[in-house]
């Protein structure tokens, strides 16, 4: 029993350290986040709608929302046959980002933080 469960681990570590973010993916994603509200328990506050950036390196990611920029470092959570799931911890940002990179249709899904809605980016060509 023991055994297995050993072999198991390996084989789980050896599966997460070979699954990776092929290169063709990293580059630049445009969208738009729509406008929504903010409820501060005295009032409520209208956000517009915000064009937003995101740039997917090897290693690292910047996001620009409006004139505001973050950069941070992202991790593989899973692959599947359709897309890659990524968390960036991003810095001054204690939640960390969901990211969806779909492999075939050039997009990628932002899952916003409440009470940001979530979008969709497409990638730019160079």
């Amino acid at each position: 029993m023991v055994r297995f469960f050993i072999f198991t681990l390996l084989v789980f570590i050896q599966w997460q350290v070979a699954a990776q973010v092929k290169k063709s993916h990293f580059g630049t994603y445009t969208g738009k986040i729509g406008s929504y509200e903010i409820n501060t328990g005295m009032e409520r506050i209208e956000v517009g709608a915000s064009d937003i950036t995101i740039e997917l390196g090897a290693t690292n990611l910047s996001l620009k929302i409006g004139n505001t920029v973050v950069t941070g470092t992202w991790k593989l959570i899973l692959e599947t046959k359709a897309y890659y799931l990524i968390e960036a911890s991003m810095e001054k940002q204690a939640a960390p980002e969901k990211i969806l990179i779909y492999k075939k249709r050039k997009k990628l899904f932002r899952e916003g933080i409440r009470p940001q809605p979530d979008v969709m980016l497409t990638k730019q060509k160079r």
